[in-house]
């Protein structure tokens, strides 16, 4: 559970800086990067890639919160 609110924060925070998220406290950088954890694991299982390991997490964390910040842009804008 800590382990996932690390990737979480990290992610997110990460994914906030690519995307250019410019307004959002302690708690969106979190719930950011929790999504993009949901949705970089579905998508990466989907192509068959499973990350094991802290950074490999990160790193297919980073790549859901960019995916989900993306669509999250063209449907609330």
């Amino acid at each position: 559970m800590l382990t996932s609110l690390i990737i979480g924060i990290i992610s997110g925070w990460i994914a906030g800086r690519i995307m250019g998220v410019k307004k959002g406290g302690f708690i969106k950088t979190i719930a950011i990067g929790i999504a993009g954890s949901f949705v970089g694991g579905g998508i990466m299982s989907l192509v068959g890639f499973y990350a094991y390991g802290f950074l490999a997490n990160i790193m297919v964390s980073v790549l859901g919160a960019c995916i989900f910040l993306y669509i999250a842009k063209k449907i609330f804008k």
